[in-house]
């Protein structure tokens, strides 16, 4: 008899190659926050509708609901599980407070293993991060739903902190909707205290900043 086998579709398009960099790390954040709605809308509701009419009777049905819960999102934004700031407040906070010196004056190298060092004492207990082992002084891994992926840390804060023009960041703080002008505001206010330009906000960071 033939062996039975199960595909799985990947809706999304994770990332993952040989060395994956920043742009992974924010592509893959990005699917892993549809996946989430993926699961809630085709399982999530459905075991919920099950339960409420009284068809849950063994409690299947709410462990289809857990399963559907993606740890690699709070340790990417912060909160439970673990890791209160998540690793997008640590390269947030590096960022903003310009950490890392001029461009080009410390090694890759010694920019990596900073971050590194920064991201394991913050979430390292986090049930989604996962040690890089032996590359662990440059690299870290995430537990995405799609499996892990380690990422090349050295570049991470420089590509996050690339500034907004002054004049967009000034017409976006007068015009358009009440959230992009309160975003923005809070945005200067924090980065003021570093003296450092504002910066693209990323929802879950500390007052967030990211190119893509």
């Amino acid at each position: 008899e033939a062996s039975r086998r199960l595909g799985l579709l990947d809706l999304y398009g994770f990332e993952v190659f040989d060395t994956n960099g920043f742009e992974q790390f924010l592509i893959n954040y990005c699917n892993e926050r549809l996946q989430q709605f993926f699961n809630r809308q085709v399982f999530a509701r459905e075991a919920e509708e099950y339960a409420s009419e009284g068809l849950d009777t063994d409690g299947s049905w709410s462990r289809v609901i857990a399963t559907c819960q993606l740890p690699a999102i709070t340790l990417l934004e912060g909160g439970a599980g673990g890791s209160a700031v998540g690793i997008f407040g640590v390269i947030n906070d590096r960022s903003r407070c310009g950490l890392e010196g001029p461009s080009g004056e410390r090694p890759n190298s010694e920019l990596a293993g900073a971050l590194v060092e920064g991201v394991s004492r913050a979430c390292g207990k986090h049930p989604a991060f996962v040690n890089a082992g032996k590359d662990s002084a440059r690299s870290f891994g995430v537990r995405h739903f799609a499996g892990d992926v380690f990422y090349e840390a050295a570049q991470f804060v420089r590509k996050n902190a690339s500034a907004h023009r002054p004049d967009i960041v000034a017409f976006l703080r007068t015009q358009g909707s009440d959230f992009v002008r309160e975003v923005f505001t809070e945005h200067t206010d924090s980065s003021e205290e570093c003296s450092h330009p504002p910066r693209r906000s990323l929802p879950g960071g500390a007052g967030g900043s990211a190119s893509a």
